[in-house]
């Protein structure tokens, strides 16, 4: 289905501020509308019961603005005309004949911003089809783990590879980047990226229409982030969801081009998904994208879930309508490839600032990681082999927790097995030897790893001629995983 003609028209700096005064001062922002839906996050508006909201009567512009451009209906155009100033009727934000006016787009709050889209249902509430260049609003769960995922911080050059509605340029220029460059390879798309980066009035965001860093040409950046299209196709679709066999084609072309448009001392991060092969983790094969020049950049990927394949060709072929033959088709693949499952991940590839040995790193995410746990492994991994714990303090971190597994022999419980498990900064759980239960119950605060070292030694905890360097990897490893913190 062909898209619709873009709505919305260019305006002046003065009708762009006085539409952001506007709404700010009608409280359309995250909390208000969050609070007045009845809701916690903005990404559950779209499984939200939208029939209740409209069944409450518009007492003020903020219910206006949630009835018109996050629901959808069509409104009474005298009730229009009381709570909205004309600048909305300027700008294309309305349609309508008779006494009926809609919403041309989607516009919503988002962390500052004001982020303009297609729509996500017609304006009667009828079955809506959509179109192949349709643009998604940035209400999503996954633009959510995006954003999660990326530092809110300011960089010399940054990348929006694939904006889609540019809300990832705008944050970096919001927080303060000096140079932001957003590009897609669709030109609905990039219109929507100018309007809202006049909306909000970030002049300094440069813009592009191409296929991946096509529009950049030889540019470098500090930041890059990207948000591919990531389910399997068995056969070709449309370049906007298109993710190849394995879902992976674009992350891999975007990952391949790191060596040429990424910094030294920059990141990309790019959430997306691929395959896990018998004797390949994913992380490995990552790995592999970057080419021969791999060494020079750690590979992090931050799990997010765990799919069987069973469940991916399942959900592609009732994405596609397909039958029993396509499903056939999917397994027949799956096992010929050795696929073992599908990782939905946060990819982040950090490129050395100095010469050291690279790191690849693969941690499941927990329910308290964000991008500060994130930028805290990535740190801790990028310097823990230059660090010496011998005179730190050592304590165990407050979320670990020691599991044992009693077995019954020869009429008696006895412990078996020994592991430890945290879900802070990350979910991760390890076995650990007996004696290391000792250890860690000498790890509260006040001890250095020079006196743990002995205190192991003077109790056959390790044995005399155990070198202080295999100690201290240890201990280094706990760290990694969250069990154990520097006082």
């Amino acid at each position: 289905m062909d898209a619709p003609a873009f709505p919305l028209h260019s305006g002046t700096a003065e009708q762009f501020s006085e539409l952001r005064h506007f709404l700010r001062q009608s409280a359309f922002d995250d909390s208000s509308v969050c609070a007045r839906a009845g809701i916690q996050r903005l990404d559950q508006f779209l499984t939200l019961d939208r029939e209740a909201i409209i069944q409450h009567s518009i007492g003020d512009a903020l219910d206006l603005l949630i009835r018109l451009f996050l629901i959808g209906p069509a409104v009474d155009r005298a009730v229009v005309e009381r709570w909205l100033p004309p600048v909305f009727h300027d700008l294309g934000f309305l349609a309508g004949t008779g006494d009926q006016v809609h919403s041309t787009v989607t516009l919503h709050p988002i962390l500052g911003l004001f982020i303009a889209s297609d729509r996500w249902s017609n304006p009667d509430q009828s079955h809506f089809s959509g179109f192949d260049d349709f643009v998604y609003p940035a209400l999503t769960t996954n633009t959510r783990l995006v954003l999660e995922a990326i530092p809110n911080t300011a960089c010399e050059r940054f990348l929006d590879l694939g904006a889609g509605t540019g809300i990832v340029g705008l944050l970096s220029a919001q927080a303060g980047s000096k140079h932001v460059f957003s590009c897609d390879i669709g030109a609905r798309a990039m219109r929507f990226v100018a309007f809202n980066r006049d909306l909000n009035g970030f002049p300094n965001i440069e813009m592009g229409t191409g296929d991946l860093f096509e529009p950049a040409g030889a540019q470098t950046f500090d930041r890059i982030v990207a948000h591919p299209p990531y389910m399997p196709t068995l056969k070709p679709a449309p370049i906007f969801s298109d993710g190849g066999q394995f879902g992976e084609s674009v992350t891999k072309r975007i990952v391949a081009g790191l060596p040429r448009h990424l910094r030294p001392g920059g990141r990309l991060y790019a959430m997306t998904a691929g395959a896990e092969l018998e004797g390949q983790p994913f992380e490995e094969r990552v790995r592999g994208w970057l080419g021969a020049g791999h060494e020079e950049f750690d590979v992090t990927v931050l799990q997010r879930k765990i799919f069987d394949t069973r469940d991916i060709a399942m959900q592609a072929v009732i994405r596609k309508h397909g039958g029993g033959q396509e499903m056939a088709e999917w397994n027949e693949l799956f096992i010929r490839e050795k696929v073992r499952h599908f990782v939905y991940c946060t990819i982040v590839i950090q490129r050395h600032l100095d010469a050291r040995p690279p790191f690849t790193m693969r941690r499941p995410m927990g329910p308290r990681s964000t991008s500060a746990e994130i930028e805290w492994a990535l740190a801790w991994e990028s310097n823990a082999a230059s660090v010496d714990l011998m005179s730190r303090r050592l304590l165990v971190s407050p979320s670990a927790a020691l599991h044992t597994i009693h077995r019954w022999k020869e009429g008696e419980l006895r412990p078996e097995s020994y592991g430890l498990r945290t879900q802070y900064p990350f979910e991760m759980e390890i076995e650990i030897q007996p004696g290391m239960t000792l250890l860690l119950e000498q790890c509260d605060g006040t001890r250095t790893a020079e006196e743990l070292f002995e205190w192991c030694k003077a109790n056959e905890v390790l044995s005399a001629d155990t070198p202080a360097g295999g100690f201290q990897t240890f201990l280094k490893s706990l760290i990694s995983g969250g069990f154990l913190q520097l006082r």
